[in-house]
């Protein structure tokens, strides 16, 4: 193939034509030009770009914006214009979701890339992309997600950009790192001395002396830009053969621009002058106003720049004006005076209000440039609004680094405005600190947070202090109590009446910040307060946000029927709202629930239905969440060619996703299978690889130093100790009991028969759970197994014959073969009694609740909490009358209820997607209750009995007569509700005074449609 050779760059041609042609047989790539400025990338492109024209290629170009106020997404917004995508670019322009920023990039990847591909379809595809150091991270997500999406079209992307520029920038750095691993990058080095010398050549019309080769070899160090600009300056002086005595390169290009306009009349310098304040490339009616010249006289000093090499030719007459290099602009704007810089700033700030009068939103980002640096010629009070209104606007776009800049601007601009109240800087400063959380700059964005909750309080302003802890709070970090977060969060709670929307946000955002906790209590008490307060907003969107937001201050060990309640109705309302990251999170959430009940049936249903979600919105990350849970499942059950299946698509997305955390998780679930088929040599290699891994992974390290510990019962008794201390019994909160099964063996290894009693009466609640840790997504069975086996070790082999027969028991509804056969293994080293069925006893008597005068007194076995009156008492109080029987919630209303329960109500109670879920729930349960019906198993039968009525229950509740909706707020269903929430609140108030006392509620209590005291 026949093309213009450049000087010394020959190789990175070739490679780039061969990329060329195997986009145009339909194999697209992304091809990535790096290195210094000045080096040659963009004309390297150029030249590439002419080649793909000569072979039919549409080329389309898009410059990422290097003096700032770009809009966000601006190469995009210039590939798709010129492309004429008119239904693609809206998409850009319109607001984002900046909660969810992966989301939104997926989203707009798609539709672009959808878009170019029908493009491709009629003919190939060139786009290229210019100084992507400078793009925004909304642009560069953006070119991840196509580059994914176009692997089988004919299309090819070239990036250009400076690496050293880019380092400065991590999270730029980091994008370009993903970018260039979808593709090829090549670095550019700088020209030899045999290239300068053939630039040289070219220039004069003759070979150079070896002298002056040296001399420019020497000044320029290869830098094809400083090359090129020295060869001019010598054929505009006549030099010839030789420099100067003397003569170096001016340590900036400006000085070399300089020489370039010597010849350029003062009309021209001042066009130039203008044009180098708008930035890289402007279009000509913008530059025409700032100039306030009539337009054929700024044509003709374009004409005269092109001349004179400080602009570039451009194919259309309609082509913005642009300078022929970055450095060409920067010389030519730092040599303006700082009254002329300014004053022409504050022409271009009006030039760009009044052009686009009607559609100011989308040139804020421009304004609040041109306006802050106008300075005092401008005005300070104008460019504080334009920064802020383009903070914002930039932060509903998700460019959260344009963003910070702007309201860093903002809040300087007020400064020199003067008179601005403190309340106005803490909005500015929480705003500010909120876009660098967002950022990734986690502990300036909270510092930053820091300053406007001090300044909201001084100037007495509760909403702006409450806003402040929010932005301070806006990234979940798990493991770690953040002290200031939850003092931030109770101040705002204790400093006055604040916006309602805004108190619930607070109690919610206050609930996990306390965890983990020795209180669980309190925690819960503001969790089920801030969903109780968010219904009475009646907002869908808020009460959504908020269970989110409280759901992470539960564990394991909490009321499951309440977690399980509270993912239910994140999943209806995220359905509601079609928010589907949302119901990704609670399907996840209610597989992880079912799991823990070992039902099979519930749990292959919210597998298919999370793994549905996920698919739709094909965020990598929630994708790979989606897998890693059904890895777990299928590792309980022990089925091999699912878990092959499922562990290549794990490794799959966790490179896709640049998840690493994910290959622990494999190998982490490899270990727990090695360890219960009782392969040592499987368990110790997948220990190996662990071990590597935890190296870069904190989330790793603390499972895995406990694991090791409890497989090396040998260790000496000092050892054991340290290894207990974080699981001294004295410091287990509420609900540690779910988590102990890890650390069983060391207890037993250390032999401490008080802390073995301990463990055992910790475990005993939950004997009909399943184990899940969820940092490493893994599970260690039944925990009825380990209270079998600490009742061994306490030496009541009676009791552990009991607990290995309800472990049989739990594995044989659940499907876990290898669990089964682990815990036969178990049961035939035991010590068996004569006699292990055990004589019927009475269940112990439940709590007495009694009124006396205005409290209510609740007792048990020697504790006593006095509560004031509330309705959940009068509910609470029949059921423990009665223990044992179901009351209906209607009946627990009647009594309290004055007159008939009103009717009415708004909007469905379920859709259609979620209706249709639960028919098909039921028609699987209804094949599983034949099947076991047909086995003779009475217990399954019984368990999917039992999910049938609820999920009949649930339907019942959204259709009336003819399978009509029913209205979300018909009688029942508020019961229901109502009942449901003041009891909880109740239980609440007891954990909140004696954590032992509520603790024996919330195991007792059923809550529902039906409710009751359960011995």
């Amino acid at each position: 193939m026949a093309f213009r050779t450049l000087l010394g760059r020959g190789r990175e041609l070739e490679d780039l034509a061969a990329a060329l042609e195997r986009a145009l047989a339909g194999r697209g790539e992304v091809f990535l030009l790096s290195g210094e400025a000045g080096i040659g990338k963009t004309r390297l492109a150029e030249e590439l770009a002419a080649l793909a024209e000569q072979r039919g290629a549409s080329v389309f170009w898009g410059r990422a914006w290097e003096a700032s106020g770009a809009p966000a997404c601006w190469p995009w917004l210039q590939v798709l214009r010129a492309c004429a995508a008119t239904e693609v670019v809206p998409l850009l322009e319109a607001p984002a979701d900046p909660r969810h920023p992966e989301v939104e990039a997926l989203r707009l990847g798609t539709a672009i890339a959808a878009f170019l591909r029908g493009m491709a379809s009629r003919a190939p595809l060139v786009l290229v992309f210019d100084d992507l150091h400078a793009a925004d991270l909304a642009s560069l997500n953006l070119l991840q997600v196509v580059a994914r999406e176009l692997r089988h079209v004919r299309l090819l992307v070239v990036g250009t950009y400076r690496d050293l520029e880019a380092r400065r920038a991590p999270q730029v750095s980091t994008s370009l790192v993903k970018l260039a691993r979808e593709g090829t990058l090549r670095p550019l080095g700088r020209l030899d001395r045999a290239a300068v010398a053939q630039w040289i050549a070219g220039a004069l019309g003759a070979a150079p002396s070896d002298a002056l080769t040296s001399a420019v070899f020497a000044a320029t160090e290869g830098n094809p830009l400083f090359v090129d600009a020295l060869a001019q300056l010598l054929v505009s002086r006549g030099y010839g053969a030789s420099l100067p005595a003397g003569f170096t390169l001016p340590d900036t290009v400006r000085e070399t621009v300089q020489e370039m306009l010597v010849r350029v009349s003062s009309d021209v310098r001042d066009v130039l002058d203008a044009a180098s304040v708008l930035g890289r490339e402007c279009s000509l009616v913008l530059l025409q106003s700032v100039c306030e010249k009539p337009i054929e006289r700024v044509l003709e000093a374009t004409e005269a720049g092109l001349a004179a090499g400080v602009l570039s030719a451009q194919p259309l007459s309609s082509s913005p004006v642009r300078f022929a290099h970055i450095l060409v602009r920067e010389a030519l704007y730092q040599g303006l005076s700082a009254s002329r810089r300014m004053a022409l700033h504050a022409r271009a700030s009006r030039a760009l209000s009044s052009l686009h009068a009607t559609d100011l939103e989308a040139h804020l980002a421009e304004l609040a440039h041109h306006a802050f640096e106008a300075g005092p010629v401008g005005s300070w009070p104008e460019a504080a609004d334009y920064a802020v209104r383009a903070g914002r606007r930039a932060m509903d776009l998700l460019a959260f680094d344009d963003a910070a800049g702007h309201f860093e601007r903002a809040l300087v601009a007020l400064d020199h405005a003067g008179g601005a109240d403190e309340v106005r800087r803490a909005e500015l400063l929480w705003r500010l600190g909120l876009s660098r959380i967002r950022m990734g700059n986690a502990q300036a964005g909270k510092e930053t947070c820091i300053q406007a909750a001090a300044l909201a309080e001084r100037a007495g302003d509760v909403n702006a202090f409450a806003q402040a802890a929010l932005a301070y709070g806006a990234e979940f970090w798990f493991g770690n109590v953040d002290q200031r977060l939850v003092d931030l969060l109770e101040r705002a709670l204790s400093l006055g009446t604040m916006r309602e929307e805004l108190r619930v946000r607070v109690m919610a955002r206050l609930a996990p910040a306390m965890v983990p906790s020795l209180d669980r209590g309190r925690s819960l008490m503001f969790a089920r307060e801030s969903v109780v307060a968010a219904r009475a907003l009646e907002d869908r969107r808020v009460l959504a946000d908020v269970i989110y937001s409280v759901r992470a201050a539960y564990g394991t060990g909490d009321d499951l029927d309440e977690r399980v309640g509270l993912d239910r109705e994140l999943a209806l309302l995220a359905t509601r709202l079609g928010d589907k990251l949302l119901e990704a999170h609670a399907h996840g959430r209610l597989t992880l629930d079912a799991i823990e009940r070992a039902d099979p049936a519930v749990v292959n249903v919210e597998l298919r239905i999370h793994r549905q979600i996920t698919d739709e919105i094909r965020v990598p990350q929630y994708r790979l969440h989606a897998r890693i849970v059904q890895l777990t499942w299928a590792t309980l059950q022990g089925d091999g060619p699912a878990i092959a299946r499922i562990e290549q698509e794990v490794r799959e997305l966790s490179e896709a996703g640049d998840d690493p955390h994910a290959l622990a998780v494999i190998e982490a679930n490899r270990a727990v299978r090695a360890e219960v088929r009782d392969d040592q040599a499987g368990e110790a290699a997948a220990m190996e690889a662990l071990e590597l891994l935890s190296v870069q992974n904190p989330r790793l390290r603390s499972w895995l130093t406990t694991r090791r510990a409890a497989r090396a019962t040998a260790l000496p008794p000092a050892e054991l100790r340290v290894h207990l201390a974080p699981f001294t019994p004295s410091k287990w909160p509420v609900g540690m009991g779910a988590f102990l099964a890890n650390v069983v063996p060391i207890f037993i290894a250390q032999g401490d028969r008080s802390d073995l009693r301990a463990v055992y009466e910790a475990m005993r609640p939950y004997a009909d759970r399943v184990t899940i840790y969820p940092g490493v997504m893994t599970s260690a069975g039944p925990l009825a197994y380990y209270l079998g086996r600490v009742a061994s070790a306490l030496g009541e082999m009676e009791k552990a014959y009991l607990h290995f027969q309800e472990t049989l028991a739990i594995c044989q509804r659940g499907g876990f073969v290898d669990f089964e056969a682990h815990t036969r293994r178990a049961l035939a080293r035991l010590d068996r009694p004569a006699s292990p069925v055990p004589v019927a006893t009475a269940p112990p008597p439940p709590p007495s609740l009694e009124r006396e005068s205005e409290f209510w007194v609740l007792r048990h076995e020697g504790r006593e909490v006095r509560l004031k009156d509330a309705k959940g008492l009068h509910y609470l109080a029949a059921l423990l009358r009665e223990p044992g029987r179901e009351f209906h919630v209607g009946d627990l209303v009647q009594p309290l209820q004055d007159g008939p329960i009103e009717q009415g109500g708004s909007g469905a109670w379920l859709d259609e997607r979620a209706k249709f879920e639960y028919r098909t729930r039921l028609a699987e349960l209804g094949s599983a209750l034949e099947d076991a019906e047909a086995r003779g198993d009475a217990e399954t039968a019984a368990r999917i009995r039992d999910e049938r009525e609820t999920i009949g229950g649930e339907l019942a509740h959204a259709l009336g007569l003819g399978g009509r909706n029913r209205k979300a707020g018909d009688a029942l269903e508020r019961a229901r509700v109502n009942v449901q929430r003041r009891i909880r609140d109740v239980i609440s108030r007891v954990v909140h005074a004696d954590p032992t006392l509520g603790r024996h509620l919330e195991l007792h209590v059923r809550t529902g449609t039906f409710c009751c005291w359960e011995p």
